[in-house]
C-alpha cells in the first residue's frame, strides 16, 4: 500500500486503486501509438548502446594487441598464404579504404570479425 497517497495496486484486478477508484491498467495492444514509439526508440537506444560497449571493447582490445604486434614484411608474397576466404574479407577492407596491409592486421587484431574490423578502420 502506497500510503501517501493512499493507492494499492492489485495485480489479481489489473487495476491501480487509489481512495476506493479503480483505474485499470492498460494491455499492450491498447497503448496510444506514441507509447510505442517510446518503447521502440527506447529499444533501439539499447541496442545502439550495445554495441558502441562491444566496438569500444574491441577497438581497445585491438590497441592492446596491435602495441605489441609485430610489423608483417610487406610486398605480396603474405597475400599466397591467405585462404580464399581470407582473401574476400581483406578485399572488403581494400574497399572500405584500407591498405592490404592494413586489413591483414585489422583481421587479425578482430580474429577474423570483418565488422569489427571495419568498426576499427573507421575509427581510425
Amino acid at each position: 500500500m502506497l500510503k501517501r497517497h493512499q493507492a494499492i495496486i492489485d495485480l489479481s484486478k489489473n487495476a491501480l486503486i487509489i481512495q476506493g477508484r479503480e483505474l485499470r491498467f492498460l494491455n499492450e495492444h491498447e497503448l496510444p501509438e506514441s507509447a510505442k514509439d517510446e518503447s521502440d526508440q527506447l529499444e533501439q537506444a539499447k541496442e545502439q548502446s550495445l554495441i558502441e560497449d562491444n566496438s569500444q571493447r574491441v577497438i581497445a582490445d585491438a590497441a592492446n594487441r596491435a602495441a605489441g604486434a609485430v610489423p608483417l614484411p610487406s610486398g605480396s608474397g603474405s597475400s599466397e598464404t591467405l585462404s580464399a576466404e581470407e582473401k574476400a574479407k581483406v578485399d572488403v577492407l581494400v574497399g572500405l579504404g584500407a591498405t592490404s596491409e592494413q586489413a591483414l592486421v585489422l583481421l587479425r587484431s578482430t580474429n577474423g570479425n570483418v565488422e569489427y574490423a571495419a568498426s576499427l578502420l573507421f575509427n581510425q
